[in-house]
């Protein structure tokens, strides 16, 4: 099943844009606890999710999943990823993460 991002909206209450980047230093760069996550749901998303997940993109695989992959600032916004998955109403199956180079 494709999922539209339109489609969820239209039944959800929430906004549909989120910004989970708000968390830099005063030099513009990256807090020390950013991570690079790699995040896969049970759902086949279309690009018009990219802004949802935003700075995360979305990348489809061969079967019904999806990766969110990006750097996220700090724990505050892997939080903020996993509500709004959860508000979607789709299905967390992994999680990974490692040091931002």
């Amino acid at each position: 099943m494709r999922l539209s991002v339109r489609e969820v909206f239209r039944t959800s209450r929430t906004a549909p844009y989120v910004s989970f980047m708000n968390d830099h230093t005063s030099e513009g760069t990256m807090s020390r606890d950013a991570r690079n996550y790699r995040i896969t749901v049970r759902a086949r998303l279309t690009d018009d999710w990219s802004q949802a997940f935003a700075p995360l993109v979305v990348e489809r695989t061969d079967g019904m999943e999806t990766l969110l992959v990006g750097v996220l600032p700090d724990q505050s916004a892997l939080h903020a990823v996993f509500r709004s998955i959860q508000r979607y109403g789709l299905d967390i199956i992994a999680v990974s993460s490692e040091d931002v180079p």
